[in-house]
């Protein structure tokens, strides 16, 4: 599964890379903005919140959130 999924992300980053042209900086990054730059801490908050609400969980999750009700589940 983690293999199709980064499968799936190389061609999502493959697709950014022609809508952004000239402008893509290739910084060899796996999940980077739409032109290639590295992602900071709001860039994964605010994909966190869209993601979640998406999933009608809400919007108020963090990553720290996620990562320990995961772990207390598991």
């Amino acid at each position: 599964m983690a293999v199709e999924a980064l499968r799936v992300q190389l061609q999502r980053q493959a697709d950014a890379r022609l809508l952004a042209g000239i402008l893509w900086q290739d910084n060899g990054l796996v999940f980077a903005t739409v032109v290639g730059t590295p992602l900071d801490a709001s860039d994964v908050r605010r994909s966190l919140r869209a993601i979640s609400r998406k999933a009608q969980i809400g919007d108020g999750w963090a990553p720290r959130d996620m990562r320990h009700t995961f772990v207390s589940l598991l």
